[in-house]
């Protein structure tokens, strides 16, 4: 597969494998672009067969290791265009043409999440994250769970970045170092934000991709319930 625009998936472990599916197939009522889906499994679920022009790419790797492929995906996605989406967010409504459209050269797309200044309440794991990296206040902080990017220099450099910093600060969660790498890298961001309708966290039925929110997503793609993967959380998170 060697496209010039394509949406793509990192989907580690068997019950992400089967949401990822479900929303795979569910994004494809609304969608015919192509996909491509990053996983440790050989034995992918069935669900998959309702999928239509999709690629998958296998890395023999434990389950926990899937955010060193997210946030080095650049040297992994099959297209010039690339829509990274996190496998429990689910294409809703047509429009995702759009997020490719406005995609600038050697840039990021990026749904802000909030700004930061010096005097702001700042969540605890960012806090540490940040103080780690020497990152100087304002901030933009930035959804992890859509990222679009076209090739190029900044580009590359803000995923070597965005990689680095996720080891340096404990290969937890990746959106702080996410933040971070933006700022420290220089890259170009093409922002959007929930006045544009292309993606949302809180439920939107407006927005065109919708992030996992409660079990909202799960239930509407048909998905089981599962319990989410994330072995580095330990309490509480902010302050």
């Amino acid at each position: 597969m060697n496209y010039g625009r394509g949406i793509i998936y990192v989907a580690f472990g068997a019950a992400y494998d089967r949401f990822a599916a479900k929303c795979a197939a569910y994004s494809r009522r609304y969608t015919n672009i192509p996909m491509c889906v990053l996983t440790n499994l050989k034995n992918r679920d069935q669900s998959w067969s309702d999928v239509s022009d999709v690629e998958f790419k296998h890395f023999d790797m434990p389950q926990d290791q899937n955010r060193a492929i997210k946030t080095s995906i650049i040297d992994h996605t099959p297209f010039e265009k690339t829509l990274y989406l996190d496998c429990d967010a689910v294409i809703q409504r047509d429009g995702i043409e759009i997020a490719f459209d406005i995609m600038q050269d050697d840039a990021l797309l990026l749904n802000i999440y909030s700004r930061w200044s010096g005097e702001s309440k700042v969540p605890s794991i960012y806090k540490r994250c940040f103080n780690t990296l020497s990152v100087v206040y304002p901030i933009n902080v930035y959804y992890g769970a859509f990222c679009g990017f076209t090739k190029g220099n900044g580009v590359q450099r803000f995923f070597k970045t965005w990689n680095q910093y996720w080891q340096d600060t404990g290969k937890g969660r990746e959106m702080p170092a996410l933040a971070a790498a933006v700022k420290h890298s220089g890259v170009t961001v093409r922002e959007v934000g929930n006045r544009d309708r292309i993606f949302t966290w809180p439920v939107n039925p407006n927005a065109i991709v919708q992030h996992e929110y409660g079990r909202y997503v799960r239930n509407l793609v048909g998905c089981p319930e599962f319990s989410s993967y994330k072995p580095f959380d330990f309490g509480r998170q902010s302050t």
